[in-house]
């Protein structure tokens, strides 16, 4: 009884310690009763039951001490009559809702049960458990609160139409929550898996030739060292819109027959970088020995170890004429640069050498550097037929799929091992992603929240403000009440102290709350504005305004209780 006689004074500073206990089960008994309609038999017991406490509550506010034994003992016995027939009713309306449609069990009575007594409280409060040990009372599942908003929730289920108000419990949680919880977790595993697939699928460990080329780039210049003149007389076939051997070497002719053979081939493609080309324009046998192919006929064979000699003095005669052709830090040719020389033989054929770059030959599939397989066995053109001008450009397009498929490397990772390393990065980052959407739109939510609980809270001082005013009248209304059931039960009715005490409670309680709501208010438009951003103060304008509604739905039945009871009487 320690903890119960520490608060002796009572909820907001009046009362006794039953008051406390009484006002959040009086509120919650008041709303099931506004289902009175639904509840048959069971509404009218409740009503008596609801009176019982009230005239308790009265007897326990006109002791001078803590309530007596006897008197708890009283109030005990009707709450363990209320919650066995709150239990009886929800029973009854869930097996008559289960016949039809059916209805699921509400998974925040807890949480209503909190809510109820913060609003009651001015949110001082989110538990009576302590206080109703220290009585002696029921706690837990036999509290008789617990069973009234446990009703309470099958009959706002099951009411049609119903929609969540202010005066209505916070849910835990709403549809939109639920949903962006599962889309955390469900939509960056989706999306991971899916790329894992992707990557596995479209993963090329074969480097080999075959594959479709990219490469976009025209030949970015052209450059020719050696004597033109030297050139073979023009192709036999040359019609009068053909030009010379020599007029093919050009870079507008040499781009424009790449082109043709892009036109004509599914395969070929253009250089994959920018590329300046010299043409050198060279007698073999200045360079080095060579004899007829014994196998082939078109085709010429030389030393390899001869050849790359030549190449050598290849570099250095093309220095000569352009000098920045070559690297000077390493005398090899330079980037974005390309010679190719043209053997021109005594007879006056031409055979086709090996191109020049300066890209370092590396790869599994690299074939810059086959010098001793290509560039040992040139080919000697069909000058009779064929410019050399259509030449170049094929061996350009030749040179552009040996340039892709250079520097290729085969990924040491199994299939496997690219599978869970792309879902992984792809699972941290979409994740990562939805978190920060996820706190963008809860910070919005909460603005929105706090904008609307702001609007809520100016709504309320005007509700409670007019239940200010309207307070005299109320206590006429009560008067009234208890004037008209005086008349009507005679000067000798035994009841009529009975039921006077209950009234008077009841307008206590309603003073009490009446107060209680005030002094919230006032503290919650008093909060600075930056505290007002935060889940707690807007909850607590929720708890204010379900206080508030419960306030509104009590004044309004004693008006109309008062007002039928003096028609009636007028009529007699």
């Amino acid at each position: 009884m320690t903890a119960a006689a520490e608060v002796r004074a009572g909820h907001a500073g009046a009362g006794s310690v039953l008051d406390r206990v009484a006002l959040p089960l009086i509120h919650s008994l008041d709303a099931v009763l506004g289902h009175a309609h639904r509840l048959g038999s069971a509404a009218a017991e409740l009503t008596q039951h609801r009176g019982q406490l009230l005239r308790i509550t009265q007897e326990a506010e006109e002791l001078t001490d803590l309530p007596s034994v006897a008197l708890l003992r009283r109030w005990k016995a009707v709450e363990e009559q209320i919650a066995s027939m709150c239990l009886s009713a929800e029973k009854r309306l869930r097996r008559r809702a289960f016949a039809t449609s059916g209805v699921s069990d509400d998974p925040s009575v807890e949480e209503r049960v909190t809510a109820r007594i913060r609003a009651s409280s001015a949110s001082t409060a989110e538990s009576l458990d302590e206080l109703r040990s220290a009585l002696d009372l029921p706690v837990g599942e036999a509290d008789p609160l617990r069973a009234s908003e446990s009703l309470l929730a099958v009959l706002e289920q099951q009411r049609v139409g119903h929609r969540s108000s202010a005066a209505a419990v916070a849910p835990t949680l709403n549809r939109e929550q639920r949903a962006m919880g599962a889309g955390v977790v469900l939509v960056p595993l989706v999306a991971a898996l899916l790329a894992g697939a992707l990557a596995v699928q479209q993963e090329q460990p074969n480097t080999t030739y075959g594959r479709t080329l990219t490469g976009d780039r025209p030949l970015a210049g052209l450059q020719i060292v050696g004597d033109l003149s030297a050139l073979p007389p023009s192709p036999q076939r040359r019609t009068y819109e053909m030009p010379t051997h020599e007029e093919s070497l050009t870079l507008e002719f040499i781009r424009d027959s790449m082109d043709t053979t892009l036109r004509f081939s599914h395969t070929a493609a253009l250089l994959p970088d920018d590329l300046e080309l010299t043409v050198a324009l060279l007698p073999l046998e200045d360079y080095l020995d060579y004899a007829p192919h014994p196998d082939w006929d078109d085709y010429l064979q030389m030393d390899y170890g001869d050849l790359i000699l030549a190449y050598q003095e290849v570099k250095q005669t093309v220095a000569q004429e352009y000098p920045q052709v070559l690297d000077e830090r390493t005398g090899d040719v330079a980037l974005g640069q390309g010679i190719l020389p043209i053997w021109m033989l005594p007879d006056g054929e031409l055979a086709m050498g090996y191109a020049l770059t300066g890209e370092i030959s590396t790869g599994v599939d690299s074939r810059l550097g086959a010098y001793y397989f290509n560039a040992t066995e040139p080919r000697v053109l069909a000058t009779d037929d064929f410019l050399l001008g259509d030449d170049i450009s094929w061996e350009l397009t030749q040179l552009g799929r040996a340039l892709e498929y250079n520097h290729q490397e085969t990924a040491k990772v199994g299939s496997q091992e690219v599978f869970w390393l792309t879902a992984l990065t792809v699972w941290t980052g979409v994740q990562t992603f939805l978190l920060i959407g996820a706190a963008v739109l809860d910070t919005v939510r909460r603005r929105r929240g706090t904008r609307q609980a702001r609007e809520l809270l100016s709504e309320l001082r005007g509700r409670l403000e007019q239940l200010a005013l309207g307070l005299d009248l109320s206590r006429l209304d009560m008067v009234a009440v208890l004037g008209s059931r005086s008349i009507s039960d005679g000067p000798a009715s035994a009841g009529t102290a009975t039921e006077g005490r209950a009234e008077q409670a009841d307008q206590r309680l309603y003073e009490t709350a009446l107060v209680t709501a005030w002094r919230e208010l006032d503290d919650l438009e008093l909060t600075p504005r930056p505290q007002q951003r935060g889940e707690q103060w807007t909850q607590r304008v929720q708890h204010a305004a379900q206080l508030i509604d419960t306030l509104s739905v009590r004044d309004v039945s004693v008006r109309d209780r008062a007002a039928q009871l003096l028609r009636t009487h007028q009529i007699l």
